[in-house]
């Protein structure tokens, strides 16, 4: 992702755009594999419950810290 800043006032946020499909390299598409690997074993572990909990991430760091 790039990370752009903008400054409103005195105030300076930043924010990133994801990466167009045609800029990853191979080891942002490893990354990516990891990551669907991760989610996958996660909801094959998950009772159904937890499942529902965490039907909407998509990132497996985001399933780990909802069931944190």
């Amino acid at each position: 992702m790039k990370e752009m800043e903008t400054k409103v006032g005195e105030v300076t946020t930043k924010s990133s755009t994801p990466k167009l499909e045609s800029e990853y390299n191979d080891e942002d598409l490893k990354k990516l594999s990891l990551n669907f690997k991760a989610i996958n074993f996660l909801h094959c572990a998950l009772n159904e419950n937890d499942y529902m909990k965490i039907t909407n991430c998509k990132m497996a760091k985001e399933i780990w810290d909802k069931l944190e």
